[in-house]
Parts: C-alpha cells; sequence; structure tokens
C-alpha cells in the first residue's frame, strides 16, 4: 500500500463555535459521497476512534499530522495526547526530534494552560494557529457564537509558556482573521489587538486577514447574495497532503467535505486519490488550472469581496 506522510485529521464531528463564515451547520450532518461510485457515508458527531488513529499511524507511519477540519480539535485533548504518544519513536525525526511534526488549528477558547503545556511538551509541535475573526467580545460572539476573552487569556498564555518552556525559537504561533461584514470596518482594531498581545515575542507573525471563500460549495446562506470574484487558482488539488474526516475518509480537498475518494486504509482509495490529477484531468495551479465537475461550485476559487 501507498504510504500517506502528510495527513489534516479532523479528530472530532463537532465544534465549540458556529462561525457566520463556515458551513459547520451544514456539513455536520452531511454525509460523503464517493467519487466514483457515488456511495454514500454516514458521518459521525464523536470522536475519532482510537483504532482508527492506530491504523493509520501502522499504515501510512506518518511524518507530517494537522490537527484541523470542520471541528475544534481542542474539544478531544484525549485523541490530541494520543496522537503525540504514537508520535514519538525513533521512526520519526522532526527537526533531530525523534517525534512526528505536529500542528493545530483552534478557535482559542479550549487551549488551556493543561493541554498548552502537553503540546508545548511534544517535541515534535512545529506551529499552532489560533483563529480570532474580531477585536471584542460582542463581535466575536455576533461572529463566532463565542466569546472572545478566554481565547486572548489562552493566547498570551501560550505565548509564556512557549517562552518558559524554551519553545519560542522552534513553535510558530500565528493568528487568523476572516473577514465578514461585521468586521470590515474594524481591521485595524484587530491588527493593534494581534501586537499588542505579540510584543515582545518572537517567532510571531503579523496579523493574518483574509476573506473567506465559499467553503466547498457548501455555501451558507446568509453569504449567498454576498459577491463573489473568481480568483483563478485552487491549489489543493496539487497538493500530495490528505484531508481525513472523523470516520477515516480521504476528503476532496480540505475545503470540500461533500465527496470522498474512500477510506484512508482502503488502499485503492489511497492510490485514487494520489493519481486523481491523471484521474480527473488536473493540472498544476501553476500552469493554469483545470478542475473536474466535483469542483463546479467549489473550492477557494470562489472568495467574497465587499
Amino acid at each position: 500500500m501507498r504510504q500517506v506522510k502528510g495527513l489534516e485529521l479532523e479528530l472530532i464531528g463537532v465544534c465549540n463555535a458556529r462561525c457566520t463564515f463556515c458551513t459547520y451547520g451544514y456539513v455536520v450532518d452531511q454525509a460523503p459521497k464517493h467519487v466514483t461510485t457515488g456511495e454514500v457515508f454516514p458521518r459521525s458527531k464523536g470522536k475519532m476512534k482510537l483504532d482508527l488513529i492506530d491504523g493509520i499511524f501502522e499504515v501510512h507511519v506518518p511524518n507530517h499530522i494537522i490537527c484541523a477540519g470542520i471541528d475544534e480539535p481542542f474539544l478531544a485533548p484525549d485523541r490530541i495526547r494520543y496522537i503525540m504518544e504514537k508520535g514519538r519513536g525513533k521512526q520519526y525525526d522532526f527537526l533531530g526530534t525523534k517525534a512526528m511534526s505536529l500542528a493545530f488549528y483552534t478557535n482559542g477558547n479550549l487551549v488551556t494552560e493543561d493541554i498548552a503545556k502537553d503540546i508545548l511538551n511534544y517535541p515534535g509541535l512545529g506551529s499552532v494557529s489560533f483563529s480570532f475573526n474580531a477585536a471584542d467580545d460582542e463581535t466575536r460572539q455576533e461572529v463566532m457564537g463565542i466569546p472572545l476573552t478566554p481565547a486572548k487569556e489562552n493566547y498570551i498564555r501560550f505565548l509564556e509558556l512557549r517562552r518558559e518552556l524554551g519553545r519560542e525559537g522552534d513553535v510558530h504561533v500565528s493568528n487568523t482573521h476572516i473577514i465578514t461584514p461585521q468586521t470590515k470596518n474594524k481591521q485595524e482594531q484587530y491588527k493593534t489587538m494581534i501586537l499588542e498581545m505579540n510584543s515582545g515575542y518572537t517567532n510571531v507573525p503579523e496579523p493574518g486577514l483574509y476573506n473567506p471563500t465559499n467553503w466547498g460549495g457548501d455555501l451558507n446562506p446568509q453569504w449567498t447574495k454576498i459577491t463573489r470574484r473568481n480568483i483563478g487558482t485552487c491549489g489543493q488539488w496539487p497538493s500530495m497532503a490528505i484531508s481525513v474526516n472523523v470516520d477515516g475518509h480521504i476528503k476532496l480537498c480540505c475545503y470540500n467535505t461533500r465527496w470522498t475518494f474512500g477510506h484512508i486504509l482502503d488502499p485503492e482509495a489511497v492510490a485514487s486519490f494520489l493519481d486523481r490529477n491523471a484521474t480527473y484531468g488536473i493540472t498544476d495551479h501553476t500552469n493554469g488550472a483545470q478542475y473536474p465537475h466535483l469542483c463546479a461550485d467549489c473550492d477557494g476559487r470562489h472568495e467574497t469581496v465587499y
């Protein structure tokens, strides 16, 4: 079986936020279809099974795992700790750490001190990205359905712990802000907030502001009247990384949850994904991307602008 060394895993089928720019409420009840057979697979709302994680490590021996998806990974701290336990060993050597490389995308509200210490003490931790999307509690509550203050406090404490534990030089901490109608006139306020929190620390980037995409064609109905423009390229298809949902199904790409190539432990499914450029006539985006019918209303080719 062909091994996949880079994986993006959804550790749990739920999220603590309800972001207006995200399609979580529509995706969570969605049953992905197989790209060729049309077979429909149910989607779980629980945690990724331990035997599935075991199988992924046994079969693929991954070099790098990103904990992200249509979920909040820190809702499953036990799964994070289990992956870190599996990721230590002589078969891994991320920058000489003898551990698999690990990264996280989170809204920050659940990155409490205990789990922060645990991941910072994992030698293969490479990066953590915090998604704030607002500069005050009221706006974030409106945009994400959760307050900002806990996320800010956790972020500041994470930076402190990173320094205390000697990881400031090798653990990258970033931030993301998806521009919404509620925040389009508050971007300077957001930049100021990030710069103030980052003050005095190294290995932290400038404030990251992004226009929202249409999230794999599963556009939230409230966005349907927003003008969209074609940004021309996707960038997902040429990638060799695999995005895997909570049940182990290979997603079309990190955005699109509607289609699956099959199960990550199925050799034919993995081969189908890795050969998808030939199968679907995809060309590298640098040479002018050609998209299959599966991407008709999909991925980052559409970006919301105001």
